[in-house]
């Protein structure tokens, strides 16, 4: 497709069994509701696959949708979303990417791709501009992240092409494994990198050579150099002065930094040397995302990971879980923790959070160890730590019972464990401690995939931090300004726009707006920016309801459901939930009437998909 030349947007069809591939076009009315992003695929698995699938099913479908913005001039616009019912919750599993993945699809033709059915062997799946190819991939099986891609790079040397792949987490089918690509960004929660395991799908190239229409290119030139330089904002570049790891120091300044699962607070220990150790790091090996200025990642380069082959990437939630969480202040032991998940492909979070659990169960006697294969689990040990990671990726020992994540292993457990495994909707937490003030707790609980401070809109906000803003003073606004928060990221999420870059704009949906019409022209869909939010959380909603959601699963881990001390706040959310439904559209229950489908544009969501969960309330 040459520039100018504009083929609508299409879906590429994708099925592993029959080795066969098709391209629909997308409905139009979908792209002006949904956008891209998780919000497209969000809508496009609730219309599409059954209720009732089995994550590790062959007929699970895997969607992939870039952000309305991705492969545009506009900087940090490179997200590229996936979506499957999750094997770690049962409920919508979504996880985002950022990278060169989300661009080449673009450029390839494609608004989205749905893979669906299990290849008899191994597999890489090919999306080279409008060719779609499926290779044997048994040479890669077995393999970790790195050595998988320095094999695909050799095989497919074209400098353009982007790759995703998993590793053996994955194709072990650990229920929190991720996807990685080439620049070491990760797809990291709600264990899709399973879903590909399952699929026997070891990975995915994409390239594209497209150059996508631009109506007036001159004037989103001239857009993007203005807000390049409102990218220089503090606000914006703190970001990349100090990366997400400054929250250590912060949230132990504040006594909101989790320790030990959740039963002691970062003021503690030696979780301030941490901080300040993170922070002394963080002028050395920065990155980020293709074209941007901020450049917030940084990479950590200690002696226990240099035989590994690079800088070890770190985020704070990364730094929490496998450190504070489970007791260890120790970077160099942090850091290696986080290049075995890396290696292996999982989620360090989920990770972490069910070694945490292990910890306390064992403390409190009722998790039995094999001295064959398991290390002596207690707080504060890195190495047991390290090797929990390495048994989990292989499912052995006492990794087995670890790869099912916290919720599944205090079920097996028993013995009361379940009072102290720290999820929301079988998603482990993040590094918040929500007894701080309400409005965290509303949104970790609410949040559709579980706990997850980048859907509830939490975390990404500079100082002050959320826990130390004037506390709302009625349940009702309270409330709201925890359902706009979810909504404004819901958008930048649609349009593929990096969260940090949100002060960056004045007015995101009016700019946003403009952008689109500079991109499409007067004639074309602007996309309704306003109502994207409850539109997605409502589809979501849908989704979750027919896979058996109940209002007990809108809710805190027990140990979280009350104020702790110096806490401003409590974070009992039985009325905030309720509040939540209310102003949503929802119903006592949680349910969602017809009527609230219909008034958010949404009539055809009422009939289908079979078993939707809609009422006529």
């Amino acid at each position: 497709m040459r520039e100018g030349q504009s083929q609508g947007a299409r879906i590429l069809r994708v099925d592993l069994a029959s080795m066969s591939w098709s391209t629909d076009a997308l409905d139009e009315a979908d792209m002006r509701r949904f956008i891209g992003g998780p919000s497209l695929a969000a809508a496009i698995l609730t219309r599409e696959l059954a209720p009732g699938i089995e994550p590790y099913s062959p007929d699970n479908l895997l969607v992939m949708a870039p952000g309305g913005l991705t492969a545009t001039p506009v900087p940090g616009s490179d997200r590229l979303s996936l979506a499957a019912r999750s094997p770690l919750t049962g409920f919508i599993g979504e996880s985002t990417l950022s990278g060169p993945s989300g661009e080449a699809l673009r450029r390839a033709g494609f608004t989205a791709v749905a893979i669906v059915g299990k290849a008899a062997q191994p597999s890489l799946l090919v999306i080279d501009d409008g060719r779609v190819e499926l290779r044997p991939a048994d040479h890669l099986w077995g393999l970790g992240i790195l050595e998988s891609l320095e094999r695909l790079q050799a095989e497919l040397s074209d400098r353009r092409f982007s790759f995703m792949v998993i590793g053996q987490a994955g194709e072990n089918l650990v229920r929190y494994a991720s996807i990685s690509d080439q620049t070491g960004r990760v797809a990291g929660r709600t264990g899709l990198g399973a879903v590909m395991g399952a699929k026997n799908l070891k990975a995915i190239a994409l390239r594209g050579t497209s150059r996508l229409p631009v109506h007036d290119r001159q004037a989103l030139a001239s857009y993007v150099r203005d807000l390049a330089d409102r990218f220089k904002r503090p606000e914006v570049a703190v970001h990349g002065w100090s990366g997400s790891v400054r929250s250590v120091s912060t949230l132990t300044g504040s006594g909101a930094l989790p320790v030990a699962n959740f039963q002691r607070s970062g003021r503690d220990g030696g979780y301030k040397d941490l901080g300040d150790e993170l922070l002394l790091q963080t002028d050395k090996l920065r990155h980020g995302c293709i074209g941007c200025p901020v450049q917030c990642e940084h990479r950590f380069e200690r002696p226990r990971v240099k035989g590994r082959g690079r800088a070890v990437r770190l985020e704070y939630q990364t730094v929490y879980a496998l450190g504070p969480l489970c007791g260890v202040d120790d970077l160099d032991a942090i850091v290696d923790a986080a290049s075995l998940c890396d290696e292996f492909g999982m989620d360090s979070v989920s990770m972490g959070a069910t070694i945490a659990w292990a910890m306390e169960s064992r403390e409190r006697g009722v998790l039995t160890l094999d001295p064959t294969t398991d290390p002596e689990l207690e707080f504060g040990n890195p190495e047991s730590v390290i090797e929990c990671i390495r048994l989990t990726a292989r499912r052995v020992g006492i990794g087995a019972l670890l790869a099912e994540g916290s919720r599944r292993a205090s079920d097996r457990t028993g013995a009361g464990s379940a009072a102290w495994a720290m999820h929301v909707k079988g998603l482990e937490m993040p590094g918040y401690d929500p007894r701080r003030q309400d409005g965290i707790g509303l949104g970790l609980a609410l949040s559709a995939r579980g706990a997850c401070h980048n859907r509830a809109g939490l975390g990404m906000d500079p100082d002050p931090a959320p826990w130390e803003e004037e506390i709302a003073k009625t349940l009702e606004s309270s409330t709201a300004s925890a359902i706009s928060r979810e909504d404004t990221h819901t958008t930048l999420d649609a349009l593929g726009i990096c969260k940090f870059f949100r002060f960056a704009f004045d007015d995101i949906q009016s700019e946003c707006g403009d952008i689109a019409r500079m991109i499409l022209g007067p004639d074309g869909h602007t996309p309704d920016l306003a109502s994207i939010g409850g539109r997605t959380s409502t589809v979501r909603r849908l989704f979750n309801l027919r896979e058996g959601l109940t209002p007990e699963d809108d809710q805190l881990p027990q140990r979280l459901r009350g104020a702790s001390e110096g806490s401003n706040g409590t974070s009992n959310a039985d009325a905030p939930r309720a509040e939540y439904y209310r102003q949503r559209g929802w119903t006592a229950d949680g349910g969602v009437p017809a009527q609230t489908l219909v008034s958010a544009g949404m009539g055809d969501f009422v009939e289908a998909p079979p078993g939707g969960s809609t009422s006529g309330e």
